[in-house]
C-alpha cells in the first residue's frame, strides 16, 4: 500500500496541478492526514498485548543492532531512500525543462505501471525464499537508472530511467519491509520497525542533503553519492544470508 500511495502521488500530482495551487494540494493532503488520524484513534482498536508482563531477555533495541541480518536490511532501507530522494530532486528538473508540468503524468504512468508488475514479482520470488538475488536486482536496476539520468537532453531515455527506477524503488520498498519483519520475528516487531522507519526516514534526509548540497557546484557530480549509494545496497544485498528455498503462501 505504502508503494501504490508513493507511486499514485506522481501521477494525481500534475493531474491535480491543472485545478489547483501547490499551496492548496498541501492543504488537502493535510486534510487527508487528519482524517486517517482520527480514524485510527476512534476505529481501530489497540491491538492485543500478547507479552505484557513477559520479559525477555536480549529482546530489545540492543539485541536489534547486533542481529547482522535486520541491520543488513535495515541500512539496505537507509540505502533506497537515500537513492529515491536524490532521484526526486533531480528527476522532476530535468522533465519540466522536456515536458509541460501539467502533462509529466504521461512519464509517469507507465512507471507506475512497470512499478507495480515489478513490486508483484519481487513479492512472489521474495516468498519462494529468493530475497538476496531479488534485492541485488533490485539495487543494480537502481544503479543503472541513475546513470541513465545523466542524458538529461534525451526524453526517451529520461522515461527509460523512470520506469526502471519506479520498478526497482517500488520492488525494494516491499522486500526489505518484508525481510526486516521476518528477521526480528514477533516479540520486537515494534522496536524492530521503528528502527527500520527511522534509518528509512534517516536515508531520505541525508539523500535531499547531500544531492541539494552537491547540485550547486555540478550536477553531474551530484550523482557520484547516489551511485555509489546503489553499489553499496548491490554489497549489502550480496552479503544477506540466503533463505530457505519455500513455496510460496499466497
Amino acid at each position: 500500500m505504502v508503494s501504490a500511495g508513493s507511486s499514485a502521488a506522481f501521477i494525481l500530482g500534475p493531474v491535480l496541478r491543472k485545478f489547483m495551487k501547490v499551496n492548496m494540494i498541501f492543504l488537502v493532503c493535510a486534510c487527508a492526514v487528519a482524517v486517517v488520524a482520527f480514524y485510527i484513534l476512534l476505529f481501530v482498536p489497540d491491538a492485543e498485548k500478547k507479552y505484557a508482563g513477559k520479559k525477555d531477555k536480549g529482546s530489545g533495541i540492543g539485541t536489534l543492532l547486533k542481529d547482522r541480518q535486520f541491520m543488513t536490511v535495515s541500512f539496505s532501507a537507509f540505502l533506497n531512500n537515500f537513492m529515491m530522494m536524490s532521484v526526486f530532486f533531480a528527476l522532476p528538473l530535468y522533465l519540466i525543462a522536456l515536458v509541460p508540468e501539467t502533462e509529466l503524468w504521461i512519464i509517469f504512468l507507465p512507471a507506475v505501471a512497470a512499478a507495480f508488475f515489478a513490486m508483484k514479482t519481487a513479492v512472489h520470488f521474495t516468498n519462494c525464499g529468493y530475497s538476496k538475488p531479488v534485492m541485488t536486482t533490485a539495487f543494480s536496476l537502481s544503479t543503472i537508472s541513475v546513470l541513465l539520468f545523466l542524458h538529461k537532453e534525451s526524453l526517451p531515455v529520461l522515461a527509460a530511467g523512470t520506469v526502471l527506477f519506479f520498478a526497482s524503488y517500488s520492488s525494494l520498498i516491499a522486500v526489505i519491509a518484508s525481510e526486516v519483519n521476518a528477521a526480528a520475528g514477533d516479540k520486537v516487531r515494534g522496536t524492530a520497525n521503528g528502527l527500520f522507519n527511522s534509518l528509512q526516514f534517516f536515508g531520505s534526509f541525508v539523500g535531499a542533503v547531500c544531492i541539494g548540497f552537491i547540485w550547486q557546484f555540478s550536477q553531474r557530480a551530484a550523482f557520484v553519492p547516489v551511485i555509489c549509494a546503489g553499489i553499496a545496497g548491490i554489497v549489502l544485498s550480496l552479503s544477506l544470508r540466503s533463505a530457505k528455498n519455500t513455496k510460496s503462501t499466497e
